[in-house]
């Protein structure tokens, strides 16, 4: 399979303690060439239970959701998934823009 094309450059933040963290996830993407991969169930990701995408920021239109989905099927898979220890997503930059 060819290497692929790397999306533009794009960063991770979560709330740590003392403040606000942030990863850039091209740099998680070349610390994860050397880890193992392994498959993950959904029912251990707790963020598929969570407003990832709409919070106070997006409407959660009809129209909002079928683009994400589109985003979601458009997803480039040569590109890992980076879930953190406690199995949160680090990059979703596979799905695409």
């Amino acid at each position: 399979m060819p290497p692929a094309e790397k999306p533009p450059r794009h960063k991770h933040g979560c709330v740590v303690p003392g403040g606000q963290g942030f990863w850039w996830v091209e740099r998680l993407w070349a610390l994860a060439e050397t880890l193992p991969s392994f498959e993950a169930s959904i029912d251990d990701i707790a963020e598929f239970d969570m407003d990832c995408w709409f919070g106070d920021w997006a409407e959660p239109t009809c129209r909002a959701v079928a683009l994400h989905a589109r985003r979601m099927l458009d997803a480039d898979l040569r590109f890992p998934v980076i879930l953190s220890a406690c199995r949160e997503r680090y990059s979703t930059e596979h799905i695409g823009s």
